[in-house]
């Protein structure tokens, strides 16, 4: 499989259980999330978990779950008409005792994504759109994370910056 990795890592100002406890919650993306206009929950808990994201853009994906680690995070796949896109690992890593690390990791699968374009502007729309996009996106919702799980305040609606796929 053709995949591009893109992560972002940071540190979030709390402890790996209250970090657990905003990442694992049912439809925790409604509060924690700065492009998810709304979060649909199926299914919930596990790694048979599945939900549905609604971006303030438009885009609408699945998020289906096939690893699910207490307290330590999660895995799943982004999908759109039962097609897959993308591979997300969610890790919680701690580092003191009243914070830890939050890493996001998605694996792109280029073949999924650039389906419809020819290959000599694949190289293009990966270098100048997906990759510093997609970037901006995971430091935002990190953010967005960090932010609830360090005041318990919704984040807002692109609360981070814009970004021209998912805003």
């Amino acid at each position: 499989m053709n995949t591009l990795r893109i992560s972002h890592i940071s540190e979030i100002k709390t402890n790996k259980e209250k970090l657990w406890k905003v990442i694992s919650k049912s439809g925790n993306l409604n509060f924690c999330h700065p492009f998810c206009k709304e979060n649909t929950v199926f299914k919930w808990g596990n790694s048979n978990s599945l939900d549905r994201i609604e971006y303030y853009s438009g885009l609408i994906y699945e998020r289906c779950f096939f690893e699910w680690n207490d307290k330590l995070g999660y895995s799943l796949i982004i999908k759109k008409n039962n097609l897959s896109l993308a591979e997300v690992k969610w890790q919680i890593i701690p580092s003191k005792n009243d914070s830890c690390e939050l890493l996001i990791q998605l694996d792109i699968i280029k073949n999924s994504l650039l389906k419809n374009y020819p290959n000599f502007l694949r190289w293009f729309i990966i270098k100048v759109i997906i990759k510093p996009k997609m970037k901006s996106y995971l430091k935002s919702v990190i953010s967005g994370v960090g932010f609830y799980a360090e005041t318990g305040i919704a984040v807002k609606k692109n609360q981070f910056g814009r970004n021209m796929i998912f805003s």
